[in-house]
């Protein structure tokens, strides 16, 4: 075993196991530094995995920056995402004495009454002019 001399903070030194091989020392803190960041990588992943579904990724629907100007496009604009949340949150709807199947309408109702209310401006809603 290679002993290594190691200064003690009253000014004496005394012999330790391990390398005193800098280059050394290095390369084993190096891989353990790599595995720690790979199994920290590996576990944030994990727990953050469902902002990735498209349950998530539906309600961007809700940004009003990513509505179309035009009354034909926003009458349509979103079904599927709202068929997405609806289905994801079906349970707690009819839970909560809702029906899931007026959703889709309700949503084109809201879009219009926005575009109603703003007409063809639909681009100070979103905060920006285009």
């Amino acid at each position: 075993m290679n002993y290594c001399n190691h200064q003690l903070t009253s000014g004496a030194t005394r012999q330790v196991p391990g390398e005193c091989n800098l280059s050394s020392v290095i390369d084993k803190t190096a891989s353990k530094l790599e595995n720690l960041v790979k199994v920290t990588s590996e576990c944030i992943k994990a727990r953050f995995d469902s902002f990735s579904s498209n349950d998530l990724h539906a309600f961007q629907v809700m940004e009003p920056r990513g509505w179309p100007t035009r009354k034909d496009e926003l009458i349509i604009y979103g079904q599927s995402n709202i068929e997405i949340l609806v289905n994801h949150y079906k349970t707690f709807l009819l839970k909560k004495g809702l029906d899931p199947e007026a959703i889709s309408d309700e949503w084109s109702e809201i879009l219009l009454s926005v575009f109603s209310r703003s007409g063809e401006k639909l681009n100070t809603l979103r905060g920006f002019k285009l």
